[in-house]
């Protein structure tokens, strides 16, 4: 084993690395829970299959799914046929399910069957509301000329989405305000969205879930990945992850806080920001949301020390995350019950002084309970040190401890003709303090990889490179700057709408 710098002059590169300490070691993948007892941790397309999603099997009558059914909420653009007749072919997938298992490259068979939103989420029905016509840069005028209902159907623990099919893709400048148009409009309006693209940038093939339905090799992992999207954006549960323990039996952490930060504007020598925190509780469930206020960072300041975050902002964060917890209707009794609370805190940088003093003020504000532990864990997805392997191909879970504080993970299979994955960069910068509830680097390695199987985005496993705390925190910020939030008290709050 070799270890190889990539860039020494980032902000991770002033951590040393000690040769004594370096060794390789394994944790555990994530493993994907659905139903309460299980001893086996298949794949999403065969839990879900066999037991059904999380909410609808679990004990817990704070976690159980509030809704019984959902109506789908179809919208295609003017004068698009092509996106009608394939959003149409869509949803019958959606509804009946998918059979085909078409062939992919050299003739080999890479796909799998879905049964059906109603059949594989356990759902009493599936409604489809009327196609609704709407023009891009217009779609404001059609929706305030259309009542969906939208309490009344949640009191009949029925949820409505819109399906949106667009002539955009979200990777793609070029009519992006398509797409952004479509999920600005349905959030201010409290209805979750999905958008279903159909994109032919100039010089390349068509993109997006309805092209694919004519002819998309391995579509039956496309429509789950699809459906799952839905679920999650109607308040659903898939699975939750099993939860790590350390020595003592104890589960490692009972909340974990993810924060990212995002630009909003600039002024004259100084460039202006909003943070986003999100809050996991120990069952592995994104429980609340916090954003900052907004604060400055000079530019001078930046470029030389990156993005350095103002104590009280810092303060704010965790403190009303704390705050936020205590009061969540399906956690607060669990977490006013304990003496003790043991936090884990992720950031996609190190934690500077001015940042780490924030946190411990917010901290030591905290009465209601006997002590707070706390552990700090920068993780960055572009690593400055890498591994020359022995040979190709890794294991998710494989570990290299670089020093005590400091490791090498890989959270994600290697890509199809790539000889081994990138690994993630983790920095546990208080491990070893009393206050730390994590005794070694391998727990900190197994906390985070158990993360990165929340992410409630694909049906593959082992494919989400970052931990659900920072992957949630940065979608919410990436949305939020852009204008796309849901109000104070809006119901979206308790989904997935940011997906």
């Amino acid at each position: 084993m070799t270890l190889l710098f990539t860039n020494e002059e980032s902000l991770w590169g002033r951590i040393s690395i000690e040769q004594t300490s370096i060794k390789k070691i394994n944790v555990a993948q994530s493993r994907y829970i659905y139903k309460d007892g299980q001893t086996s941790f298949p794949r999403p397309t065969v839990g879900i299959s066999e037991n059904g999603p999380y909410d609808y099997n679990t004990s817990n009558n704070s976690l159980k799914r509030p809704f019984q059914a959902i109506k789908i909420l179809p919208f295609v653009p003017v004068g698009t046929n092509n996106v009608y007749e394939n959003l149409t072919k869509l949803l019958e997938y959606l509804i009946s399910g998918y059979y085909e298992e078409r062939k992919g490259p050299y003739g080999k068979s890479y796909d799998i069957v879905f049964g059906g939103l109603k059949k594989e989420f356990r759902l009493t029905d599936i409604l489809i509301d009327n196609y609704v016509e709407y023009s891009p840069g217009r779609l404001s005028e059609t929706l305030d000329k259309t009542d969906f209902n939208v309490e009344e159907l949640r009191k009949q623990k029925i949820i409505p989405i819109a399906i949106v099919g667009g002539t955009s893709h979200k990777s793609y400048r070029n009519d992006r305000e398509i797409y952004l148009e479509v999920k600005r409009e349905f959030i201010k309006r409290d209805i979750p969205s999905q958008f279903a693209s159909w994109y032919e940038p100039e010089g390349s093939n068509k993109l997006g879930i309805l092209p694919a339905t004519q002819n998309g090799a391995s579509f039956g992992y496309t429509l789950w990945n699809f459906a799952i999207s839905i679920y999650g954006k109607c308040g659903g549960i898939p699975w939750t992850i099993l939860q790590s323990k350390n020595s003592r039996g104890d589960a490692l952490v009972d909340l974990t806080l993810g924060m990212r930060f995002s630009y909003d504007h600039k002024e004259a020598g100084e460039g202006y920001y909003i943070g986003q925190a999100t809050v996991f509780d120990h069952y592995g469930k994104c429980i609340a949301s916090f954003t900052s206020d907004m604060f400055s960072i000079p530019f001078h300041q930046f470029k030389s020390e990156g993005m350095v975050v103002p104590t009280n902002i810092m303060n704010s964060i965790v403190r009303n995350s704390i705050r936020i917890t205590k009061e969540h209707p399906t956690v607060s009794g669990l977490y006013s019950k304990k003496e003790s609370l043991s936090l884990a805190i992720h950031r996609q940088s190190l934690f500077h002084n001015e940042e780490i003093i924030g946190i411990e003020s917010a901290i030591s504000e905290q009465k209601d309970y006997s002590s707070i532990r706390y552990g700090l864990i920068g993780i960055s997805p572009e690593p400055y040190v890498m591994i020359v392997p022995e040979k190709t191909g890794n294991q998710v879970g494989e570990c290299v401890i670089l020093s005590k504080n400091t490791a090498l993970a890989y959270t994600t299979r290697p890509m199809i003709g790539q000889p081994i994955a990138y690994p993630i960069l983790i920095m546990a910068q208080n491990l070893g303090n009393k206050e730390n509830p994590f005794s070694d680097m391998s727990e900190v390695c197994q906390h985070v990889i158990d993360l990165t199987g929340l992410h409630w985005q694909t049906a593959n496993s082992n494919t989400v490179q970052m931990p659900a705390t920072l992957q949630f925190a940065a979608e919410i910020s990436k949305n939020q700057s852009r204008g796309i939030y849901p109000t104070q008290n809006s119901w979206l709050k308790s989904t997935n709408w940011f997906l």
